[in-house]
């Protein structure tokens, strides 16, 4: 890090003035909080590369484990961003196992799978995921297994995806391409990762370290729509743990 990048640090609720964020697309200098709302950041740490212009090569969110950690910055210090994507240069330097066998569970919907906005009623879950993860059999086991999450995923079409397979699918926005492909179109970081989508549009995406109450309240964040008046997701995360605690409910954010 020391040898490769220049490091800013920056709080997401903080009121320091930041300037220089032309490149990134916005016109005017704000406050940290702004920047961070202006770039949909909620989950921290998030850690965005960039280049020597100024424009964002990478973002990561939340924790990972050291070796991927470590694959992201040689990425960005060879300067790979400029010949693919942080996919195909995670599948070089980590190649997948061959097996296809991931972690199944009921509330997972039967392929074919068209997740076409048109043709579904309930917002979507897609869960990317590869075989042999030690973070899925985490993810399933301490997270999806649970009575709360479970309850969650009752208002949601819910798809489990192999990253790297050939799987044919009808994406939200009406296309049709395999789950490799649309992984790449994506852009996916880390796996596991989910993504919620509502009425055709990716509205969150997990793809760091998985905890039972962040999830059930993003799950909740999408299912109720109040996405559409709360922008501020950590914001929302405060007001319901506050509201679950005014009930009698324990809130434990590290599980």
């Amino acid at each position: 890090m020391q040898t490769h990048f220049d490091i800013v640090d920056l709080n997401l609720h903080g009121d320091r003035k930041i300037s220089g964020t032309a490149t990134l697309g916005f016109n005017a200098s704000g406050t940290e909080k702004q920047f961070s709302v202006q770039l949909g950041i909620w989950a921290t740490p998030t850690l965005l590369f960039l280049n020597e212009a100024g424009q964002v090569a990478l973002r990561l969110n939340g924790y990972d484990d050291l070796d991927k950690f470590m694959t992201a910055m040689r990425y960005i210090a060879e300067k790979q961003e400029t010949q693919m994507s942080f996919g195909k240069f995670l599948e070089r330097s980590h190649p997948p196992s061959s097996s296809e066998e991931l972690i199944q569970e009921d509330f997972f919907a039967a392929p074919p799978h068209n997740l076409n906005a048109g043709t579904l009623k309930k917002p979507v879950v897609v869960l990317f995921e590869e075989s042999n993860s030690e973070a899925s059999r985490h993810l399933h086991k301490e997270v999806l297994q649970t009575p709360d999450t479970l309850k969650q995923l009752q208002a949601f079409h819910v798809v489990q995806l192999n990253r790297w397979s050939d799987t044919p699918l009808i994406t939200p926005d009406g296309i049709g391409q395999t789950a490799k492909n649309w992984a790449e179109t994506l852009r996916l970081n880390a796996l596991p990762c989910l993504l919620l989508f509502d009425q055709g549009r990716e509205i969150l995406r997990l793809d760091a370290m998985f905890k039972a109450f962040h999830v059930q309240s993003l799950l909740d964040y999408v299912a109720s729509g109040a996405y559409h008046e709360e922008l501020d997701v950590q914001r929302y995360l405060h007001k319901r743990s506050e509201r679950l605690r005014e009930q009698g409910i324990t809130v434990n954010l590290w599980h």
